[in-house]
């Protein structure tokens, strides 16, 4: 329903960006996956390219709001997850 809230978590990881819905009570509604590239130039080094988080994250959540039918105007709140510092 139009009127019904939802939160949307985003965990960014080494492999992928993961987008999740879920109601007000906890219960999930949705996910969407969008891989990242990680780099390894060196021993002991991880990089990845930002500006890819930016465009992982636009392709996740549009799945997970897709998938659960719902409008960016019933997400209520967010809350982020990552592995870089």
């Amino acid at each position: 329903m139009p009127n019904d809230q939802y939160m949307l978590g985003l965990d960014v990881g080494t492999q992928s960006l993961r987008a999740a819905i879920v109601d007000l009570t906890g219960h999930p509604k949705a996910f969407g996956v969008c891989s990242i590239e990680t780099r390894y130039p060196q021993p002991g080094w991880a990089e990845q390219d930002p500006s890819r988080w930016w465009s992982a994250a636009r392709e996740a959540v549009g799945k997970a709001l897709d998938e659960a039918g719902i409008l960016p105007e019933q997400v209520a709140g967010i809350g982020l997850d990552c592995t870089a510092c």
